[in-house]
């Protein structure tokens, strides 16, 4: 059973990519998300506080899910499950530059799906936070891990020309 939501990613820089993405997406994730659990070497306090953040999430209620995630995470600190669905959490609630370290953890999972979907994630905290050069350094990442991936390509190609853009000066 997947311990993340498959499709939970935040924003997308590339407005070609918001046009090719099925309306039905975040439908998907919000029952990724919904079907989502923690296994293995959890305990089962902080998968039940996920699960119900999970829950949270799916209904946009993104304060009540930090706030689960963040018990989850104090009493499973290992997890990056957790700490992917805080970061992503984090990202919608507009707090882009706090959600960074959860999403970096995230990404060192030893689960390539989840580690990849983590890259993609923080590539856009990154953008978001104004640091291109670490944006595209994870994008690429995400892409070496899943190279067919278009929306992930579209933010890299976008992320890498503007980082390769002269700085104009005012």
């Amino acid at each position: 059973m997947s311990t993340f939501a498959r499709d939970s990613r935040p924003a997308r820089l590339a407005t070609a990519a918001r046009r090719r993405q099925p309306a039905s997406r975040m439908a998907l994730a919000a029952l990724a998300l919904l079907a989502a659990g923690l296994t293995g070497g959890v305990d089962g306090k902080a998968a039940r506080l996920n699960r119900d953040a999970n829950q949270r999430y799916a209904e946009q209620h993104y304060d009540d899910a930090a706030a689960l995630y963040e018990d989850a995470h104090t009493r499973a600190p290992e997890s990056p499950e957790i700490a992917y669905n805080l970061g992503n959490t984090l990202f919608r609630q507009g707090k882009v530059a706090e959600a960074v370290p959860h999403l970096r953890r995230a990404a060192e999972s030893e689960q390539v799906p989840l580690r990849a979907q983590s890259l993609y994630n923080l590539g856009n905290a990154l953008y978001g936070t104004g640091n291109l050069k670490e944006a595209v350094d994870s994008y690429r990442r995400a892409l070496d891990l899943a190279p067919s991936d278009l929306d992930t390509k579209l933010n890299f190609e976008q992320a890498l020309q503007e980082l390769r853009q002269p700085q104009t000066q005012e």
